[in-house]
């Protein structure tokens, strides 16, 4: 967006909320995010309107894929038509609403968890058995629903992770409290994971609390077990 105003300075103002949208969908959180809410603020944009336009481009998204989705992501984001943009917006997030509630009541029931010996609440869930397939949420959407979830019932300041994996991968969730006092990384884990299981041909990674393991599916029960004992043995700080 700031070099697109660069480019263009006439299309500042059609464009100032975009990053406002950006900061909500990513999660991130820093001053500069927050002040790239308010000035979304100033087009009439509450955050709870950024969190909803957020979530439709996800929900759009996961449908679209590949096909050409210019028109009706140009409305969701309200760069046509304010009046198709808001009923547009509240249609798709009550049909998002619908089915991340439908894939929570079919996947919380199924989460083992288990706190450990260190304090860190590890909560796993097999994504592939208990969650719908083929349909939104997909499975890294859906760990961090059911992340975000238990998180919210045990405290955002609570060392959290949470796993769900299927028969060749794995999506790990954890809380910032994870990293800030046990030092844990993901990155990290899965560069030792590889280097230890050469054969599990594992690949993968993301932020430091969020992201995602590939391996082979034979070495699946391995892959998963070396991961929990990694977390097992982290030390609080």
């Amino acid at each position: 967006v700031e070099i697109a105003k660069m480019i263009n300075p006439e299309i500042e103002e059609r464009i100032l909320h975009l990053p406002g949208i950006a900061v909500i969908g990513d999660h991130a959180n820093s001053q500069e995010a927050e002040k790239y809410i308010e000035l979304a603020k100033t087009k009439g944009y509450t955050r709870e309107d950024l969190e909803k336009i957020a979530a439709c481009i996800d929900f759009e998204a996961f449908y679209l894929k590949f096909m050409n989705g210019r028109g009706i992501i140009d409305t969701i984001i309200g760069m046509g038509s304010l009046d198709k943009h808001k009923k547009l917006v509240e249609t798709l997030y009550k049909e998002y609403e619908k089915r991340v509630k439908s894939q929570l009541r079919a996947a919380l029931p199924h989460v083992k968890s288990k706190k450990l010996p260190n304090g860190i609440l590890l909560n796993v869930l097999d994504v592939e058995k208990y969650s719908h397939r083929f349909t939104f949420p997909a499975p890294g959407k859906t760990c961090g629903f059911i992340h975000d979830h238990i998180a919210q019932k045990h405290g955002e300041d609570q060392p959290i992770i949470t796993l769900a994996y299927g028969p060749d991968f794995s999506v790990i969730r954890a809380t910032d409290a994870v990293h800030e006092n046990f030092g844990f990384n993901l990155n990290e884990i899965v560069w030792e994971l590889a280097d230890e299981i050469p054969e599990a041909a594992i690949d993968g990674g993301g932020h430091e609390c969020a992201g995602s393991l590939k391996y082979v599916e034979g070495l699946s029960k391995k892959v998963l077990e070396r991961f929990a004992k990694k977390i097992a043995k982290l030390k609080r700080k």
